[in-house]
């Protein structure tokens, strides 16, 4: 009898035990899903300061000749511990552009934007290159009817020191930038503005298609760092009722140019309008919204079936773009 007992207390001790390691698996997996999902609520960071001791030394250039002028250049941004934790990246590969005025010792800061590539370049620098931004700045041969005259000297008049970050193979997967990318982009921003002789006050976010809607979701998760936004053929990020008016309230003192082709078949040109809605409903009296009656399919050949979807060869060569954006500082 006696023996049965002992037997039987043992018995309810390992259940206790493997209860409470369920309840503690539990709380585990919970934290992690809340960290996951930390996005989606929409709040604001201030980005904190980071050692500039370190900085030259985690930003290299890929390139022999290290830093130049009106050439893209590939680098990598070793990430500081704290973000590495947060996010799980190490690094950040971007290429960085930076205009004809810049040197090594350069007695002035430039401006600074940073443009965030759509669903189908992730984890490919050479497909990010063949459009949009990175491929007017990397020399643009194009001579049709839409191009022949801004790209000629289009790099020539660039006034930003331009980051190009590449969102890795995973983002096409998940579909979006998210807040691990943001904070490493935002230590990105630190570092280009320490080391290349940026300007903080002067910082500027641009996306395109899933990069737009990245745009929407990266200037709402931290607005003072941007002293204005343009979304290219974009869209609200967060799938939920009230995404375009959450964004919105966030970005209701922020500069904003949305641009969209109605002829988009990729990215209804809807998504701009509701966008567009929200933000005059919140107040903004700082967006300005092309809606352009048509614009073209990517310049690569096998995208030229997405109609309407490369609205950025129409944004970019806008003439007063850059002047709009240099209005603005934070």
């Amino acid at each position: 009898m006696s023996f049965y007992l002992s037997m039987r207390k043992k018995v309810l001790v390992l259940k206790y035990v493997i209860i409470v390691c369920a309840v503690l698996s539990s709380l585990l997996l919970l934290s992690r899903w809340v960290r996951s999902i930390s996005r989606f609520s929409l709040h604001t960071t201030t980005a904190s300061p980071i050692a500039d001791a370190s900085l030259s030394s985690r930003l290299r250039p890929e390139d022999e000749h290290g830093w130049q002028a009106m050439k893209r250049i590939t680098a990598s941004l070793k990430l500081d511990r704290s973000t590495t934790i947060l996010g799980g990246l190490n690094a950040v590969a971007v290429e960085i552009w930076l205009p004809k005025e810049w040197s090594e010792n350069s007695v002035k800061n430039f401006p600074i934007l940073i443009f965030l590539h759509g669903r189908g370049e992730s984890g490919d620098f050479k497909l990010m290159n063949s459009q949009s931004l990175p491929r007017l700045l990397g020399g643009d041969v194009r001579s049709d009817s839409l191009h022949h005259g801004p790209n000629k000297t289009f790099a020539a008049l660039w006034p930003f020191i331009t980051l190009m970050p590449q969102c890795p193979q995973y983002c096409a997967r998940q579909n979006g930038w998210k807040t691990r990318e943001f904070e490493a982009l935002l230590e990105l921003i630190h570092a280009a503005a320490d080391v290349l002789h940026g300007d903080k006050h002067r910082v500027y976010l641009a996306g395109q298609s899933m990069g737009g809607a990245g745009a929407w979701e990266f200037a709402a998760y931290s607005p003072s760092t941007f002293a204005a936004v343009m979304v290219m053929c974009g869209y609200c990020p967060l799938h939920t009722v009230t995404c375009a008016d959450d964004i919105a309230a966030k970005l209701r003192n922020m500069p904003v140019w949305i641009f969209h082709g109605q002829n988009d078949i990729v990215i209804p040109v809807e998504a701009a309008d509701k966008m567009s809605i929200a933000l005059k409903q919140a107040g903004n009296t700082k967006f300005r919204y092309s809606r352009y009656q048509w614009a073209p399919p990517p310049p690569d050949p096998r995208y030229k079936h997405l109609s309407g979807h490369a609205v950025h060869d129409l944004a970019f060569v806008e003439r007063e773009l850059p002047g709009w954006l240099l209005q603005f500082s934070s």
